[in-house]
């Protein structure tokens, strides 16, 4: 296992990355998606106790996409996360240590073996539960550092049981999610779409060969978001005798479509090697740009050059899924990862897989010594590193408004990171990469330029906070941090020892924070006396 310092290391380089990502349409975010029941409900545990106390954990260590298993019981005419119909009278178990911990009011449901080695608590909890779960979580990390957009995928299932001759009255999918406003609906989408004032320009979204927007595939920023959570429906096994109808699913449900709630890509269409090319990450698959990148064959097959055995992607919502016959490895997952693709985990979830997550910090980057609070490209590693401002290297710059894969790095010109800005000539601009594809454009313009190291637009102002530009204030209040070891799942001598290490760790970053205001509070009053000595030079040449 990773030790405290290392973990906290990599979750601030995650929390960084991700809050550059937030910047691009969320259609295009880099993201982890993780499949709740063999994850999260593995060995068959399928608890409201669990739900409630490993969702939260999961969405603090980054997943933003949770794919949920509902079952239709077509005789009470409710939907259910237990994959078995609940009998009732119920025979219950004693609830075990390991999910004994719960945020649910007291009386707990009680525990029911459902038969097939598979228990479920009694209360039927679904798609409300999980709702609940995520929207408390979001509006309590409501402007700190934990804050996110998180996509609920439904794969719909039947419990296949004889449809009850009187059906009763009952909630839809649509009525449960009504009932959050915290969630962003396929109508308020439409409204954005074509509103006047056109909220969601993006290059990501422009074309060129007709210098129009394609407003029927775009999507918000996250940073431009006051709803942040997002349902759509996955794979979906109910028919016509399934005896499930709704007529209002569709205002507050996306499609499997807009949204890919079912990838079209999984990890054994790809080579043995991993993904062949980002256009073509797998036999028989295109990849489609959604703007801008249409011009980029690097990520785009031209049209012409489409196979009729084809099956065509768009980079909108790109997730490719493991399968039991092919497991991610990290090499895999780094690989995606740098494409502009996003995996979804249905095999395992662990704290290697979040490090192969990682498309900009280098190893145990960004480091906390605190004489080096910028960051610098290398070309040798393909990531950042940390070093100190004063120190001139080369810059990178990038017209992000219409170009963003086209990076320029001034090749006979050095700047101090305060001074970079002046380097780059409008319309370019000091800049740092937001997703895994421009940071390889940025380090293929490195490469021509044979430049070994360059400045990009990414410096810390406080210990745990990274922004862009030089005077920028930290955007959001910091919470407490969730180590990353929690999703191994602890026991409770483990979850003493955890909370022992955070309590360190916690003196650890006070220590740090404190010493860098006062290495910022001298800076100021620096910078103050060369001002000072400026103007009484000046004063005295006069």
């Amino acid at each position: 296992m990773q030790g405290s310092q290392d973990l906290s290391i990599l979750y601030t380089a995650l929390r960084t990355q991700r809050d550059l990502s937030s910047l691009v349409p969320i259609s295009r975010q880099p993201g982890i998606g993780v499949h709740l029941s063999p994850i999260l409900f593995r060995n068959h545990n399928f608890t409201s106790t669990r739900l409630h106390a490993n969702l939260s954990v999961l969405l603090l260590n980054f997943a933003n996409r949770i794919v949920v298993d509902l079952y239709w019981d077509s005789l009470s005419f409710i939907w259910q996360l237990c994959p078995l119909p609940l009998p009732a009278p119920s025979p219950t178990l004693p609830s075990s240590t390991s999910d004994s911990v719960s945020n649910t009011p007291s009386p707990e449901p009680s525990i029911v073996d459902v038969g097939g080695g598979i228990v479920c608590s009694s209360d039927r909890f679904g798609l409300d539960s999980v709702l609940k779960t995520v929207d408390g979580f979001l509006k309590n990390q409501t402007g700190t550092e934990s804050d996110n957009i998180v996509t609920v995928v439904l794969n719909l299932k039947t419990l296949n049981l004889t449809a009850a001759t009187s059906p009763p009255s009952f909630r839809t999918l649509g009525d449960q999610v009504a009932l959050f406003d915290s969630v962003y609906t396929p109508t308020k989408l439409l409204s954005d779409r074509t509103a006047v004032n056109n909220s969601l320009a993006s290059p990501y979204f422009f074309r060129s060969n007709t210098s129009t927007y394609s407003r029927e595939i775009s999507f918000p920023r996250q940073t431009i978001m006051s709803s942040r959570i997002l349902v759509a429906i996955g794979s979906s096994a109910l028919n016509s005798s399934s005896s499930y109808k709704s007529t209002n699913d569709n205002a507050y449900i996306f499609s499997a479509a807009e949204l890919a709630g079912v990838p079209l890509i999984s990890t054994t269409a790809l080579s043995q090697s991993g993904v062949a090319t980002c256009a073509r990450p797998g036999a028989n698959f295109s990849m489609q740009g959604t703007g801008f990148d249409l011009d980029y064959a690097m990520y785009s097959v031209p049209p012409t050059s489409v196979l009729p055995t084809d099956t065509v992607v768009s980079w909108n919502f790109p997730y490719i899924q493991d399968s039991n016959q092919t497991s991610f490895t990290a090499e895999m997952v780094s690989e995606i990862i740098q494409c502009g693709f996003a995996p979804i985990f249905t095999q395992s979830y662990t704290i290697g897989m979040l490090n192969a997550t990682l498309w900009s910090w280098d190893v145990r980057q960004p480091s906390d010594d605190f004489r080096f609070n910028c960051a610098l490209a290398l070309i040798s590693r393909g990531r950042w590193v940390v070093e100190s401002c004063d120190i001139k290297y080369h810059v990178a710059c990038v017209d992000l408004n219409t170009a963003p894969y086209s990076w320029s790095i001034s090749p006979n010109v050095t700047s101090t990171f305060q001074n970079a800005e002046a380097v780059c000539k409008p319309p370019l601009t000091f800049a740092v990469p937001r997703t895994g594809p421009e940071q390889m454009a940025m380090m293929n313009a490195m490469r021509a330029a044979n430049v070994s190291a360059a400045w990009v637009n990414f410096m810390r102002v406080s210990t745990l906070c990274w922004v862009q530009g030089w005077n920028t204030e930290c955007p959001y209040i910091f919470t407490t941090e969730v180590l990353l070891a929690r999703l191994l799942g602890a026991n409770l001598k483990q979850g003493i020892l955890i909370l022992f290490i955070f309590a360190l760790f916690l003196a650890y970053q006070a220590r740090n924070q404190l010493r860098l205001s006062r290495e910022s509070k001298r800076k100021v009053e620096v910078r103050k006396k060369i001002k000072q000595m400026e103007y009484k030079s000046i004063a005295k040449m006069e």
